[in-house]
């Protein structure tokens, strides 16, 4: 890996459901005892031919996958999770690879990685005005510790806030200190739709203020689609490989379900970047925006990416007293 090789090595692929999607070959939901004897073997072989390279596990499929093993998906009276103290899947995965770490001072796991698909069709291609809506509402899931999820896992008994990003934090700081975190599938849907866009930079923008570490989307889009165009918005939005910062700051507006603000400093340059997203589906917004601890100088560039599919340079924005407005359609 270190001289150009495979950089990442994920642990397989959702376990948890191979009952499934992998009837043939293993008709009966893995154990967790039997992921992780699997997990400590492959990933020894990795570490023994390449200690740079970086193993991401256990690659879960989605909310039942990180609290139970493929087993107890399957049967009813949670067995598995019985035999083994009681505990939730995933914290007593990283607990048991902490404990060998400290036994053996050796690190088998680098990255802590898990999918999220929202559950109520979001990631379809419904662009109908209520699904966009919930569109809009659901990547709170990511990070807000009070929304309650309007899928069936809003209807779980407990646990029933999702909150991803912040749960796998204090995982893996409770259980396995100094893993990393990723999502390595997810996807918003509305793919072709300003609102797949949207909700694309929304995403993108709750990654970098929330610190996940890593985040891969299930499925590359064509580079056409407006919802790549998003992606160019952080990473290249000018065509020259200018990119959203890389140390977040604080932002804040009023409301994200309508309008959502994400602000990095670029250290090539310390620029000072602002992604601003307009959700609400008729209505413009006028953003006003006040800088704070940082005085600003010269003018700011702005660029919009339309429900044309087109990313225009804009007027360029003049600053008073790091106060500007802008009308966000």
């Amino acid at each position: 890996s270190s001289n150009g090789g495979v950089p990442y090595y994920c642990m397989d692929n959702e376990h948890s459901i191979w009952y499934s999607s992998h009837q043939d070959v293993h008709p009966v939901g893995p154990t967790m005892q039997e992921i992780w004897t699997n997990l400590v073997v492959y990933a020894g072989v990795v570490k023994a031919l390449d200690p740079n390279a970086q193993v991401l596990a256990p690659e879960e499929w989605g909310w039942s996958g990180y609290f139970y093993s493929g087993y107890d998906q399957q049967n009813s009276g949670y067995h598995d999770r019985n035999n083994n103290g009681g505990w939730d899947y995933c914290p007593w995965l990283l607990s048991q690879l902490c404990q060998r770490d400290i036994n053996t001072h050796q690190r088998l796991l680098d990255v802590f990685t898990l999918h999220c698909y929202p559950q109520s069709g979001e990631f379809g291609s419904d662009v109908s005005a209520s699904m966009q809506l919930l569109r809009n509402r659901s990547t709170r899931q990511l990070w807000d510790t009070n929304y309650v999820d309007a899928s069936w896992i809003g209807q779980q008994p407990a646990n029933n806030i999702l909150m991803l990003i912040p749960r796998m934090k204090n995982w893996v700081a409770t259980y396995y200190p100094g893993t990393r975190t990723g999502i390595t599938e997810y996807n918003w849907g509305g793919e072709g739709n300003i609102n797949g866009a949207t909700a694309q930079a929304d995403v993108l923008g709750i990654f970098g203020r929330e610190g996940l570490d890593l985040a891969t989307r299930w499925t590359a889009v064509a580079t056409t689609d407006i919802v790549h165009q998003a992606m160019k918005m952080y990473r290249n939005y000018d065509g020259n490989k200018s990119t959203f910062g890389d140390t977040s700051v604080s932002a804040a507006g009023p409301n994200p379900d309508s309008v959502s603000a994400f602000a990095a400093l670029r250290s090539s340059d310390n620029a000072l970047t602002l992604v601003v997203i307009n959700k609400q589906l008729t209505a413009s917004a006028t953003a006003t925006v006040t800088i704070t601890n940082r005085v600003l100088s010269g003018a700011g560039q702005v660029w919009q990416l339309t429900s044309a599919n087109a990313i225009n340079r804009l007027a360029d924005i003049h600053f008073t007293g790091g106060v500007f407005t802008n009308t966000v359609p």
